[in-house]
């Protein structure tokens, strides 16, 4: 079968850069490695940040000599080691006295392994604007107001420019021997309370739900497309599935009638009808009619394409929420 061909992409704010440095002063010069992931949904984009002094920032040149292009250059060479060849420099951009240098390193094969064991990340745009921090490392303010000022650079435009939608991070816990198959395969289906689907959290989630050991997480890009956002209010339909029945059933015959299943009649959806017309599913921390604060951040989604494995970590410590 012919392999379709992947769709169009530009950077959003090429329009903006220049081809050459500016020849006024500025203070620093910031390299914006990028690269584009086409295998899910839709493409998007991982800007590179270096891990510095425990938190994330753009690496960047402080000074810079006659040749400012060979400089870069050079620098460049450095983090990426023997790929040098396969990037392509998208332009330049003046900003708050900085210069912003963008550079596509997307032919550069293996760079997710070569950063496995650097202090580079690949980070996605909702990690650098909405969670300000990968895993339990932030990320320096300046990289997140950069693109908060210059949202044009947040995204990917197809041939109509319209912008393609931006994933989010999610992550899934794991045993130790089953960490590489889920990045290479993905998260597999599980039956749970919105029906046999795909089940991500938070990162925070991942230890606090997790009661036994915990010994890896798996980070993932999430497409949510249309998404339902679970409120518990009087107009959601009850649960009427068989297996809520059951269940609730069971916690009657126990003589527990205020029980997990009895207190979410409104908000558990055993058979997945929320999917019949929305691509995704977000449960937040929700304040129950008695007053119980339910703590289970929960994002579902209904197809596998929706998913793309990102890295996955070992736990250092799972009091203090560390990673290896």
């Amino acid at each position: 079968m012919e392999q379709s061909q992947q769709p169009l992409y530009t950077l959003g704010g090429k329009k903006w850069l220049s081809t050459l440095p500016p020849s006024s002063i500025y203070r620093n010069v910031y390299i914006c490695m990028y690269d584009v992931n086409r295998e899910g949904k839709c493409p998007f984009q991982r800007y590179v940040l270096s891990s510095s002094h425990g938190r994330l920032l753009f690496p960047h040149i402080i000074s810079m000599e006659d040749n400012p292009l060979e400089e870069i250059n050079a620098y460049v060479e450095k983090i990426i080691k023997d790929k040098i060849n396969d990037i392509q420099y998208e332009g330049f951009y003046q900003y708050n006295d900085n210069i912003y240098c963008f550079i596509d390193i997307t032919s550069c094969v293996e760079l997710d392994e070569c950063f496995t064991f650097s202090r580079h990340w690949f980070v996605l745009m909702d990690e650098i604007l909405n969670h300000t921090q990968v895993c339990n490392i932030a990320i320096e303010p300046q990289v997140t107001d950069f693109f908060l000022f210059n949202e044009d650079f947040c995204f990917l435009l197809d041939s109509t420019q319209t912008q393609y939608e931006l994933p989010i991070v999610g992550y899934t816990t794991q045993d130790i021997n089953k960490l590489n198959f889920t990045q290479v395969f993905g998260q597999i289906k599980t039956m749970d309370i919105y029906g046999d689907y795909y089940y991500f959290t938070d990162y925070w989630s991942c230890f606090e739900k997790n009661y036994k050991k915990l010994e890896g997480i798996v980070r993932f890009a999430l497409f949510l497309g249309n998404t339902r956002y679970v409120e518990n209010i009087e107009s959601d339909s009850l649960d009427n599935s068989s297996i809520k029945k059951k269940k609730l059933m069971e916690e009657e015959m126990a003589g527990d009638t205020n029980g997990f299943e009895h207190k979410t009649i409104r908000i558990t959806d055993y058979d997945g009808k929320w999917a019949e017309t929305y691509d995704s599913l977000f449960l937040g921390n929700l304040i129950l009619k008695n007053g119980e604060l339910l703590k289970n951040n929960m994002i579902v989604i209904k197809n596998y394409s929706q998913q793309i494995p990102l890295s996955i970590h070992l736990i250092k410590n799972q009091k203090d929420y560390s990673i290896i």
